[in-house]
């Protein structure tokens, strides 16, 4: 929950269970190059 905080998202690998904390501004770029 922190977010709003942070500025920052969780995201969790589903096949590894990795997480990794990304800043919002940078999720766009992120997840088009792990969903390639």
């Amino acid at each position: 929950f922190d977010t709003m905080e942070t500025g920052s998202v969780t995201v969790r690998d589903r096949d590894t269970m990795a997480q990794e904390r990304i800043a919002i501004s940078d999720l766009k770029n992120y997840l088009r190059e792990k969903l390639k």
